[in-house]
């Protein structure tokens, strides 16, 4: 095999990044977009967003329909938020769970 010299091997190095970057772009073209990992729970009246994470998604979905299952759970949420709460949990919920 013959010496490269420094020239010869930063020609190839090029080349190979270059392989390597037609190759990403190739498959990121026949891939479909990929699901965003943050997606809005419910919009926010002050001008904010929540967006929470799959992982969060799965704790809130859990937590929250422990609690609605329960007539104390339901009651507390009437308590401490009010009764037009108890709707907007139900919907939430239901929104969670289409996922």
């Amino acid at each position: 095999m013959p010496r490269r010299n420094g020239a010869n091997v930063a020609i190839w190095q090029e080349f190979l990044i270059y392989s390597e970057v037609q190759s990403v772009k190739s498959r990121e073209k026949d891939q479909k977009p990929r699901r965003n990992d943050y997606q809005p729970l419910m919009p926010e009246t002050r001008g904010k967003l929540l967006m929470v994470t799959d992982e969060e998604r799965a704790v809130l979905r859990l937590v929250l329909s422990k609690v609605m299952e329960t007539p104390s759970g339901r009651e507390y949420i009437v308590q401490a938020l009010g009764e037009p709460y108890l709707k907007i949990a139900e919907d939430l919920l239901k929104e969670m769970e289409q996922d």
